[in-house]
C-alpha cells in the first residue's frame, strides 16, 4: 500500500510540473461534515476527456489519492459543465485504508484568461471497511492555467 501512494504521490508532482492546470480547493465532507483542502492537478484534453490527479485531506478523517478524469458535457452562457470520475485510495486517520470511486458534477466560470472559479459535488463509495466515509463531498475552490 505505502508503495502505491508514494507512486501516486510521485506521479502527482511529476503531472503538476508538466500540468495545463493546478487547482486548490476547499472542500465540504457532508457525511462527515468536516473541511478540507483538495489540490489537483490536469493535463491537456482528448476528444474532451482531461486526465486529473488530486489529493484531498480532510483533517482527523482521511487523506485520499484520486486518478481519473474529466469530461465535458455542455457551456450554459459563460459557465462550462463537466461530469468526473476517479478511482480512490483513501488513508483514513487511524489507519484503515481501502479503495472506492467518486463520480461527480463540476461548474466552471472563467475569471480571467488564466483563472477559473470552480464549484463541484461528488459522490464517494468505497470498499466496507471504509464505507464509514461513504457520501457527499462539495468543492469550491480557483484553477490556474499554465
Amino acid at each position: 500500500m505505502k508503495k502505491l501512494v508514494i507512486a501516486t504521490m510521485l506521479a502527482t508532482v511529476g503531472l503538476m510540473a508538466s500540468a495545463t492546470e493546478v487547482g486548490v480547493s476547499g472542500i465540504h465532507d457532508i457525511t462527515a461534515n468536516k473541511d478540507g483542502v483538495r489540490v489537483t492537478a490536469s493535463v491537456g484534453s482528448v476528444a474532451g476527456f482531461t486526465p486529473q490527479l488530486s489529493v484531498s485531506r480532510v483533517d482527523t478523517a482521511y487523506t485520499r489519492y484520486a486518478v481519473g478524469t474529466q469530461y465535458a458535457i455542455t457551456k450554459v452562457g459563460p459557465v462550462a459543465l463537466s461530469a468526473n470520475v476517479a478511482g480512490v485510495y483513501q488513508d483514513t486517520i487511524g489507519g484503515t485504508t481501502g479503495y472506492g470511486a467518486t463520480a461527480g458534477l463540476k461548474a466552471t466560470v472563467a475569471l480571467n484568461k488564466g483563472v477559473d472559479l470552480v464549484a463541484g459535488v461528488e459522490r464517494f463509495a468505497g470498499q466496507d471497511r471504509i464505507n464509514a466515509s461513504n457520501g457527499t463531498v462539495t468543492s469550491v475552490g480557483l484553477n490556474v492555467k499554465f
